[in-house]
């Protein structure tokens, strides 16, 4: 069925045939099948999959964030959820900031201070009651995007962030998690 369904349906008639099943689904409180919510939460990002009758592994899904939602046939059953809700585009500071919002900070690769031609910039993740905030990158007093040009200045950094008794926000739960990465200059 996956091949014929993509053979037969173009990108948009797949997206009309998804929505209509998902809002048919939701009308009639039929949980989704398959769900995942962004390690930013919900608001950052959310897909939910109802799977058809027959379907052989092919999902309706519902994928976005508090602002949009966009539907789609997921004809690749080992495809990860998460998938819906990254996007290669933009520059390479975005795409790791967006794995960290979807995925968490641990999934962001770590600079190893072998890359050739990068700069090294902080990720940090702000743990609060209920899980994370979105990832930020660290930045100067003007607001500018802090980048460092080895990996034990990045690390110097980190060290004296970390360094004394956290003072915490209203909401945060601990202290920021730091994580270094290498970014293409």
């Amino acid at each position: 069925m996956r091949a014929s369904v993509q053979q037969q349906l173009s990108n948009a008639q797949q997206m009309m045939v998804a929505q209509t099943i998902v809002e048919m689904m939701r009308e009639r409180d039929i949980a989704p099948d398959v769900d995942y919510t962004a390690a930013a939460g919900a608001d950052y990002g959310l897909v939910r999959g109802w799977e058809l009758p027959g379907g052989d592994g092919v999902y309706a899904i519902a994928y976005g964030d508090g602002g949009q939602t966009d539907y789609a046939l997921d004809t690749d059953p080992d495809q990860p959820l998460a998938d819906w809700l990254l996007h290669p585009d933009g520059s390479p500071l975005e795409i790791a900031l967006e794995q960290a919002n979807v995925l968490g900070l641990d999934a962001v690769e770590a600079a190893t201070g072998e890359e050739e031609d990068n700069d090294y910039m902080i990720l940090y993740a702000t743990p609060q009651y209920g899980g994370d905030a979105p990832a930020a990158y660290d930045v100067d007093d003007q607001g500018r995007e802090l980048a460092f040009g080895t990996l034990a200045e990045a690390q110097a950094y980190v060290s004296k962030c970390e360094e004394g008794t956290a003072v915490l926000a209203h909401n945060q739960s601990g202290a920021h998690r730091h994580k270094i990465v290498a970014i293409a200059r």
